[in-house]
């Protein structure tokens, strides 16, 4: 017989995702990834849920979540436009 599956330890939510903490997540998906400016958006945006998802789990407001994620969304394609302005991101290249 085996053993039950454990469940996965939730991390707390934290504060909400901002412009460094996602340029820093971008630094680090580029670090073992190539990417697109799409590709890289996308990938901030999935934090930016994750972190929605966690901060409703805890009991946030919904009128300060929606405002959060739709900040950190913004904040998640700026940096992903500033990655290609500043050379890190190349779509011609990743082509």
């Amino acid at each position: 017989m085996t053993p039950p599956p454990r469940a996965r330890a939730q991390r707390p939510a934290g504060k909400p995702p901002d412009t460094a903490s996602l340029r820093e997540a971008a630094f680090h998906h580029l670090a073992r990834y190539s990417a697109t400016e799409a590709g890289l958006r996308r990938v901030l945006e999935r934090r930016v849920d994750r972190w929605a998802r966690r901060a409703e789990a805890e009991g946030a407001e919904r009128d300060t979540l929606a405002q959060a994620v739709a900040t950190g969304r913004s904040a998640a394609a700026d940096v992903a436009r500033a990655m290609v302005a500043n050379g890190q991101v190349d779509d011609a290249a990743y082509a």
